[in-house]
C-alpha cells in the first residue's frame, strides 16, 4: 500500500490516461502527441553542444514517422522532435473528401508553417482508386502502429 493514498502500489505506478473519454480520436484535427521510451532510457541518440544527435535508432524513429502518411492516406505528419528519451510530434486527421482548408487570401501570416504540404488538387488525398472513401484511423491505430513499426525497426537493426 502507498502510505500516502491508501491505494496499492501496482495502483500508485499505473499511468493516469490523459485521454478524454467522451471525445472521438477519430476527429478531423491536429494532434500534439508525446512517446516517452519504457522507464525513460536514453535510446534515440545524445545532446551534444546543445543540439540533438540521433543515433540508428533515432532515424529509425525519424523515417518512421515521416512514413505515416504513406502507410494511412488520411494522415499527415507536422513538425516533429526526436529527443534521447522521448519523441513530440504534430499528427494530422484528414476527412479525404474535404482535404485540408487553406485561405489563399490570408498572404500576411506566412511566419508559422505546419510542416506539411497540401495534397495536389484533383482526386482528394486518401481516396482508393474506386474513389469512395475509406474512414479515418483512430488516433491510437496510427500511435500504435507508428510505435510498433519503430520497435521492429530498432529490433532489426539491435
Amino acid at each position: 500500500m502507498s502510505e500516502t493514498d491508501g491505494r496499492s502500489d501496482a495502483e500508485s505506478r499505473r499511468r493516469k490516461s490523459m485521454r478524454l473519454r467522451e471525445f472521438d480520436y477519430s476527429t478531423p484535427g491536429a494532434y500534439f502527441v508525446t512517446i516517452c521510451t519504457h522507464q525513460r532510457r536514453l535510446l534515440f541518440g545524445q545532446v551534444e553542444d546543445g543540439n540533438m544527435v540521433l543515433n540508428e535508432f533515432g532515424h529509425i524513429v525519424e523515417e518512421e514517422w515521416l512514413q505515416l502518411p504513406e502507410r494511412f492516406p488520411s494522415v499527415l505528419v507536422g513538425e516533429f522532435v526526436v529527443m534521447p528519451d522521448h519523441f513530440h510530434g504534430i499528427l494530422w486527421l484528414i476527412d479525404p473528401v474535404i482535404g485540408i482548408s487553406h485561405d489563399q487570401d490570408n498572404s500576411s501570416n506566412h511566419d508559422v508553417e505546419a510542416g506539411f504540404t497540401p495534397a495536389p488538387s484533383g482526386q482528394p488525398r486518401g481516396l482508393p482508386p474506386s474513389g469512395q472513401p475509406q474512414g479515418l484511423p483512430l488516433l491510437g491505430q496510427v500511435i500504435g502502429a507508428f510505435k510498433s513499426l519503430c520497435v521492429k525497426g530498432c529490433l532489426a537493426v539491435a
